[in-house]
């Protein structure tokens, strides 16, 4: 994989912060690991963005943002196909939303990674928002944090801690938004 091909996939992925509602420019940066003696590859995608800076009813869009370009189908590919796809060559997704710095993480054989790369830039250049797969991925985050607040007790007290000391901050605030945020979010919010 050349220096070219990933500046692409970055510029894609400035996309992503577009359609995340971000108004200001933000620098990306990636990290392209290859392990030594190993023919597994690790690529993170970092953007200073994050849940400081989305608005107070739409807490939690960010990372649905993400969650819908990773998880989602396209405007030309069904997510049966995205998922079969990175099933059969064994890849590895996972995004991260902090208060100031939103991050994908993949792991992948290196010789899954020109096929990769090609799924990703379709996947950040035309997402389709389908409003039946927003739908229910807000459903099931919207309960996740729901289980987070009745069932995980000490990580809701550091998130509770974390609110109380940053009282009208941007910092206060799940990363992840709140189920009454959650709730009221839907594909066009994504797009918009």
């Amino acid at each position: 994989m050349d220096v070219r091909s990933v500046k692409k996939i970055l510029l894609s992925g400035l996309f992503l912060i577009l359609i995340a509602g971000c108004a200001r420019e933000i620098p990306a940066w990636y990290t392209y690991i290859p392990h030594e003696n190993s023919p597994v590859v690790s690529i993170s995608l970092r953007f200073d963005t994050g849940s400081a800076i989305e608005p107070e009813d739409k807490k939690g869009i960010s990372r649905l943002t993400m969650m819908s370009v990773l998880e989602h189908s396209t405007k030309q590919t069904p997510r049966s196909e995205i998922l079969k796809e990175i099933n059969e060559r064994a890849i590895s997704e996972q995004i991260i939303v902090d208060t100031d710095v939103s991050t994908f993480l993949f792991r992948l054989h290196k010789d899954h990674v020109d096929a990769w790369l090609s799924l990703l830039e379709q996947r950040f250049r035309f997402p389709a928002f389908a409003e039946h797969e927003v739908g229910l991925l807000i459903r099931q985050e919207k309960e996740r944090l729901e289980n987070k607040i009745l069932y995980r007790s000490e990580d809701f007290s550091k998130d509770v801690l974390v609110e109380k000391l940053f009282s009208g901050h941007p910092y206060a605030g799940l990363p992840g938004g709140y189920p009454y945020t959650l709730k009221k979010l839907s594909g066009e919010d994504l797009k918009t």
